[in-house]
């Protein structure tokens, strides 16, 4: 530790290839150096009239306060004493770390305007790529950091006050991140996450980079996820609002009672012994909330598995509505929105898998507020047609959060609403007919079809599961397409396409 004593000067950095840059936080740092030169004067005062003064000398300086950052950021520590130093308009370093004890430190002039300098946060490597290491302040947040490509990172003060969403990922291997070529994504300002219970990171908030710290195994090799995407995507349409991933899911598991030899069960009914996914899931939920402090809420669960079931898809439709109803419960959120993820539409495991994902496409017919998210074809890692690629799971990221929104608005009570870009695409004498989900409650679509001006009739359409959002008829001529939505309302005003 270097220390400072008597009079000794401290050490500036090298000006050379420092970065200058403006921070809102060091307003707060130039108050705080002012408001303890402040306590000096005052305690030097006689009268009330002195004490006046002497306030009001201060409120000046504070309204006059810029603050200017020069940042000397270096990957490794150096031989000097600083690895990474704020100065001031004056040329005076407010913080710094100390490159040979590796601490954070505030420093801040006494009466005599010598510095006393203080520990004032934990420095530490990051387990995560694109860091070289972070300051932690109490909480866990990064205050100052380095990037590995030497860049500095100072947080963001407006950003680090504003209340947090909630959102659980759980699942399998496409939730966690299979997706290639692999991906180094920057963090982003209040786009967070709380990692699992059996990471060494558990226990406080991170900032969300790839790979986030599901329960399942993780490493920069295993791949990119969607839930960053999904993030991103969510603070651009709530800025002012952060966003908390709590990221829990668990590659090649599932209801079935084979997972627990694969790392655990999503069986919410299994013994708590470790291997129940799903408790621990919610548990880390809760654990994430309390950590988010004041304003937090939980606005979403996202759910992308299925593949390790296929031998009970008989059964996964209930086990699907039962995990929704428990999660819910444990966590005192019977509304909040539940998305289904689409399994891979390339493979997605023979019959069992067509079975399982049209429960998944039928569960917001089963359950309200659940939304179901498409997958695109065709977009599988190269030689692996289960797992999406990192193209892929940026696309379902943000195809999460569009149905997220739709979730809100699968509401009981609600006339239904016709489909959105109802198109019809022809192929010879064939006709497929697709559409983007309601942005309502839905329980059907209906589908017919009719030659110009003649009578409208669903005879010859292929239209399965109900709430497909696809269907095929033959016909050799034009023909006039149109789909209903259909609830337990009623039925919407039917959308018409022509092919």
């Amino acid at each position: 530790m270097v220390k400072y004593t008597g009079s000794e000067s401290l050490p500036y950095p090298e000006a050379g290839d420092d970065m200058k840059i403006q921070s809102r936080d060091m307003k707060a740092l130039a108050v705080a150096t002012d408001q303890a030169l402040a306590r000096e004067k005052l305690a030097r005062t006689e009268t009330d009239e002195q004490t006046a003064t002497a306030l009001d000398d201060i409120e000046d300086r504070l309204e006059a306060t810029e603050v200017t950052l020069e940042y000397v950021p270096t990957v490794e520590p150096t031989d000097g004493e600083w690895m990474l130093a704020e100065t001031d308009e004056a040329g005076k370093i407010s913080r710094a770390v100390d490159a040979q004890a590796r601490t954070w430190l505030r420093l801040h002039p006494d009466s005599e305007g010598v510095v006393n300098p203080t520990v004032a946060g934990e420095i530490q490597p990051l387990s995560v790529e694109g860091w070289a290491w972070a300051v932690t302040d109490e909480t866990g947040q990064v205050a100052l950091g380095v990037r590995t490509d030497g860049t500095a990172y100072t947080g963001d003060a407006a950003t680090a006050t504003q209340p947090y969403d909630v959102v659980l990922l759980i699942g399998q291997s496409n939730m966690k991140g299979q997706g290639q070529p692999s991906a180094v994504r920057d963090p982003w300002p209040g786009v967070d996450q709380y990692p699992a219970a059996n990471k060494p990171e558990a226990g406080r908030i991170l900032s969300a980079t790839e790979p986030l710290l599901h329960q399942g195994p993780v490493t920069n090799a295993t791949g990119t996820g969607l839930g960053i995407p999904f993030a991103r995507r969510y603070r651009q349409e709530q800025p002012g609002r952060r966003i908390l991933i709590v990221p829990s899911a668990w590659g090649a598991t599932g209801f079935s009672t084979s997972a627990p030899a694969q790392g655990g069960t999503w069986d919410w009914t299994a013994p708590d012994d470790g291997t129940n996914l799903a408790i621990n899931a919610v548990r880390q939920c809760k654990d994430a909330l309390a950590a988010a402090g004041d304003g937090a809420r939980l606005t979403g669960i996202l759910w992308h598995q299925g593949e390790g079931d296929t031998g009970i898809a008989d059964q996964y439709a209930a086990k699907l509505d039962g995990l929704i109803d428990w999660v819910r419960e444990q966590l005192d959120a019977p509304d909040v929105p539940f998305v289904v993820g689409q399994m891979s539409p390339d493979r997605q495991g023979g019959a069992g898998g067509v079975t399982i994902d049209a429960a998944h496409q039928q569960t917001p017919a089963r359950r309200m507020f659940t939304a179901f998210a498409p997958t695109p074809p065709g977009m599988h890692n190269p030689g692996d047609p289960t797992h999406l690629s990192t193209h892929a799971l940026e696309v379902m990221g943000r195809g999460f959060f569009d149905a997220l929104q739709r979730a809100s608005f699968n509401r009981p009570g609600v006339g239904p609403i016709g489909p959105e870009h109802v198109r019809a695409h022809r192929s010879g004498d064939t006709v497929t007919v697709s559409w983007d989900a309601a942005w309502c409650r839905a329980t059907d679509y209906q589908v017919e079809w009719r030659a110009p001006g003649g009578t409208w009739a669903a005879t010859g359409v292929t239209h399965t599961p109900a709430l497909g959002t696809t269907a095929t008829l033959t016909a050799t001529g034009p023909v006039e397409v149109r789909v209903t939505t259909i609830n337990e309302t009623g039925e919407a005003t039917p959308v018409v396409t022509t092919a």
